[in-house]
């Protein structure tokens, strides 16, 4: 099944503000630094995108599997279903 994006990893590469596959380093997109510079921190971001997804993915799973629910994990949990329907454009 596709993921409807390039699966990771990915890494940042050459400047730093290239984001790409770590294999290849086929380019997946190009960070600007902008007023302020915050290029670095936002291209670190962007190539832990694949990472991320999967650790809230399984967290998610986890406190689904949580027995003592309460309003503390009922939070958490719409928490990351929203995130991840932002990230896989189902929001």
């Amino acid at each position: 099944m596709s993921e409807g994006f390039t699966p990771g990893p990915w890494a940042t590469y050459r400047d730093q503000l290239s984001v790409g596959e770590t294999q290849g380093h086929s380019g997946i997109c190009e960070v600007w630094e902008r007023h302020g510079g915050q290029g670095f921190e936002n291209a670190r971001l962007i190539a832990a995108a694949p990472d991320l997804l999967e650790a809230l993915e399984s967290a998610q799973m986890a406190i689904m599997g949580y027995t003592h629910q309460n309003a503390i994990t009922l939070a958490a949990l719409e928490k990351a279903r929203a995130a991840i329907a932002k990230a896989r454009g189902t929001a």
